[in-house]
């Protein structure tokens, strides 16, 4: 099985197309970090389908860490039903950081 990767972009009214293909290896799977991680992901799908928040246009950044690389937002819905989402994009673990002008509830 293949998976197309296909991306586009527009620069100075000309659209460039870059095709990459990449066969997919699943027996990665059997590897317990591998499929842990798919799940998580497959849960976090599920989560995002049925928040009407994390699908809505809203978005608030209230926090960004350049050099830790660590990100936080907030999505909601037009009648206030509120979703924080905190990213770490390092490769560490911040223990006990704390995470500046937390959005009021």
């Amino acid at each position: 099985m293949y998976m197309y990767f296909i991306y586009f972009y527009v620069r100075q009214g000309k659209e460039n197309k870059i095709k990459q293909v990449n066969k997919i290896d699943w027996s990665l799977l059997k590897n317990h970090s591998n499929r842990s991680l798919l799940e998580l992901n497959k849960k976090l799908i599920k989560f995002r389908r049925r928040s009407n928040a994390l699908r809505s246009d809203n978005i608030e950044i209230f926090h960004e860490n350049l050099d830790n690389k660590l990100f936080a937002y907030t999505r909601w819905t037009e009648n206030d039903k509120r979703v924080v989402v905190v990213l770490n994009f390092s490769k560490d673990q911040h223990h006990g950081y704390k995470v500046t002008h937390w959005p009021s509830p």
